[in-house]
């Protein structure tokens, strides 16, 4: 239970070499933010009381706690800071006998620019793998005959022109500086997902005028950006309350932000540091919202299945976009 910097005699016993169980959490981790001030002991198992506290989710906690068991301590009611996202909480639609490739739910994906395409088209893809029926891909004129080579499976687009027929449009990857592209995605009366080259740092302001679902998709950096300042999950929450929208913060674990309790994605880990891992997450939030999900359960969803399929694919090799979409 201390959260302060541990005593003298306290910080001799660190080092003893003995395994060490906590009464929920590490002495000197903080249960509340996951944050030490000094040197915490490193349990091998923790026993948290009634409940997960944020402290062993967020900061050091992950590192600090070792493995963490759940005690019933007799405690009811309460409302959670946070909620944690499990298998049962990301379940997926099913498509109906009836459904043809338009009903079965339609991703446009608006991005690319010269030396990013690959990303746009990761993001086609992985929309198209993650069950999305048919997808579009909307690139620079110039850039459609090299889209098309590397993803003949979708359907191809120039982006001064968007089509209107898709239910869904995910906006960024490798999109590059276009605002005009970006006020004609923000133009789209169904949702939207905005990831990487489209959070730019005016676009609080541009979602006034916005009152269908969107999706944002920042690491800490672009959320500090968009913010002005914040880049840990209070932010995040706040930015999607004062924007109305749905904020994913990337990281371990991940955070979504939408009404209600923010969900925890754990799932995901250090292998999804690789370029392109996040292009394939924007298509997958693309391809669950365009099935019929409510936005924040579709993120969370897309964020929980991305970092299982990267955490399999370690097991086998190391964890790159292509691999991750195949």
């Amino acid at each position: 239970g201390i959260r302060d910097e541990l005593p003298p005699d306290v910080l001799r016993w660190i080092d003893v070499g003995v395994p060490i169980v906590a009464a929920h959490v590490p002495s000197g981790l903080d249960p509340d933010t996951g944050t030490t001030t000094g040197r915490t002991f490193r349990a091998d198992i923790t026993v948290a009381f009634h409940a997960l506290s944020p402290g062993h989710l967020l900061g050091s906690g992950p590192d600090l706690c070792g493995r963490v068991t759940v005690a019933d301590i007799g405690l009811e009611g309460g409302e959670p800071t946070l909620e944690v996202v499990t298998d049962a909480d990301a379940a997926l639609p099913a498509r109906p006998r009836t459904a043809h490739k338009w009903s079965a739910g339609s991703v446009l994906v608006v991005g690319g620019s010269r030396g990013m395409v690959g990303a746009a088209v990761m993001a086609a893809k992985s929309a198209l793998r993650f069950g999305a029926g048919a997808v579009g891909l909307a690139v620079p004129g110039e850039m459609s005959q090299i889209a098309a080579s590397l993803a003949p499976e979708i359907l191809s687009y120039d982006q001064t022109d968007l089509p209107d027929r898709f239910d869904v449009i995910v906006a960024g990857p490798g999109m590059g500086d276009a605002p005009d592209v970006l006020k004609r995605v923000l133009a789209h009366d169904g949702p939207v997902v905005l990831d990487a080259d489209a959070l730019a740092e005016d676009l609080p302001a541009m979602l006034d005028q916005r009152s269908v679902p969107t999706v944002l998709t920042p690491h800490a950096g672009e959320l500090e950006r968009l913010t002005g300042g914040g880049s840990d999950w209070h932010a995040a929450r706040e930015l999607a309350t004062s924007t109305g929208t749905v904020v994913l913060l990337k990281g371990s674990p991940t955070i979504v932000c939408g009404r209600g309790s923010p969900r925890v994605v754990t799932t995901n880990g250090p292998e999804l540091a690789s370029i392109g891992t996040g292009d394939v997450l924007a298509g997958m939030i693309g391809a669950a919202i365009a099935r019929g999900m409510e936005p924040a359960a579709a993120t969370a969803a897309a964020a929980h299945w991305h970092g299982v399929a990267a955490s399999d694919l370690a097991a086998e090799r190391t964890v790159t976009a292509d691999a991750l979409v195949e």
